[in-house]
């Protein structure tokens, strides 16, 4: 297995987890809301590692964001807002 597996993805032993996430019945598990992280990787999915250090719900569309992982996982964050995208095989387009 590689070492690149996040929270909710299967794994076999605590070494195929990213960062704190640990394998817990083939699973890989994460950092839970109100969790104390470093990075955003640590965080369940939803989740975001804010600017204190804990996993908070991600941001929705349309409000203020600072980064793409804050942000609800069918946005990213464009001239600091959560905004709706998709992705071309060509390139990728933000739908303002």
């Amino acid at each position: 297995m590689n070492y690149f597996r996040y929270p909710g993805e299967t794994c076999e032993a605590d070494s195929d987890c990213v960062v704190t996430a640990n394998c817990t019945k083939k699973a890989c598990v994460g950092v839970e809301k109100n969790g104390a992280c470093t990075q955003d990787k640590e965080c369940i999915k939803g989740l975001y590692c804010n600017s204190t250090n804990f996993c908070v719900e991600q941001i929705a569309k349309k409000e203020k964001c600072s980064k793409t992982y804050s942000c609800v996982n069918s946005a990213g964050c464009w001239n600091s807002t959560c905004t709706t995208y998709y992705y071309s095989l060509i390139f990728s387009v933000f739908i303002l």
